[in-house]
């Protein structure tokens, strides 16, 4: 019984050890004095929606994205929003944003970032 629940144990753990290896999770940096920012090198608009307009929504919308390894967008969330249709335009221009990855001691790392959008009456 032993051999079979020390066998058992051994096998847990090399499962929990593959699957750790294969997420492949990185960490994700905040901005500190450690880390160089990520720099903006494309980006896009958001529309102004014809609700927002009809409605004359005003306002803005904070998009909390993480800048991976290799400059893209990735974990785009609304983080303060307007409704309207104004947050999933502001997901969807955020989301053709690229950068120059932000990095600690010279190498590229994963940094989360605010990216804020102004909407204003048109």
């Amino acid at each position: 019984m032993k051999k079979v629940l020390i066998v058992l144990a051994l096998v847990l753990v090399a499962a929990v050890g593959v699957l750790s290896a294969q997420s492949g999770a990185k960490k994700i940096y905040e901005l500190t004095d450690e880390i160089t920012a990520p720099r903006l090198l494309e980006a896009a608009t958001p529309g102004y929606t014809d609700e927002a307009k009809k409605k004359n929504i005003t306002g803005e919308v904070i998009v909390s994205i993480v800048v991976n390894e290799k400059g893209d967008v990735t974990e785009p969330k609304v983080k303060k929003g307007l409704g309207a249709g104004l947050d999933e335009s502001s997901i969807e221009a955020v989301k053709i944003f690229k950068y120059k990855p932000g990095t600690k001691d010279d190498n590229p790392v994963n940094v989360r970032l605010d990216v804020s959008f102004n909407f204003y009456g048109q």
